[in-house]
């Protein structure tokens, strides 16, 4: 299977999405792709995410783009994570009847979450807290391993999302 996650790079809702991604382990092999327009973020999260993955020892094969056409080409399920900017950057381009699951109300065509509730903290203080777990200046299982309960795993193990 294959997961498209259109617009990573928000701090307020990225990291907790990756915490849930690290902590899944599914009834089938998952790929994940990140689209994000904006190649800083891009980068940024995926090495987070590949930290992750590899501190949580799940298997997960990540690749990312900056190309929207190109990504949505790849996917089996789609997740919209950002705050309904996401959305709005690709409603007009997404395949007829994908499956979709969007994690803010007013974003997707799909199912719609209020998860994760977007962080509070200071979103530069977020990113350089990333940076922190990347470079290995804090230990990354206990924040993943801690993180509250997501919605993720369930939808992508059903047959029928």
């Amino acid at each position: 299977m294959t997961l498209v996650v259109l617009g990573i790079g928000a701090v307020s809702s990225g990291p907790r999405l990756i915490f849930a991604l690290a902590r899944y382990f599914g009834e089938r092999p998952l790929d994940i792709v990140f689209w994000e327009p904006n190649r800083e973020r891009l980068d940024l999260f995926e090495t987070f995410a590949l930290k992750s993955f590899e501190a949580m020892k799940n298997g997960h094969r990540l690749t990312s783009s900056t190309d929207l056409e190109e990504v949505l080409k790849l996917g089996d399920r789609f997740l919209v994570p950002a705050e309904g900017a996401s959305w709005e950057a690709v409603k007009d381009h997404v395949p007829a009847g994908a499956t979709f699951l969007a994690t803010s109300n007013g974003a997707g065509t799909g199912p719609t979450l209020n998860w994760p509730e977007p962080l509070k903290e200071d979103p530069q203080a977020v990113a350089f807290q990333m940076l922190r777990w990347i470079n290995g200046e804090e230990y990354l299982p206990n924040e993943i391993e801690g993180a509250p309960g997501d919605p993720i795993g369930p939808w992508l193990n059903s047959p029928t999302s």
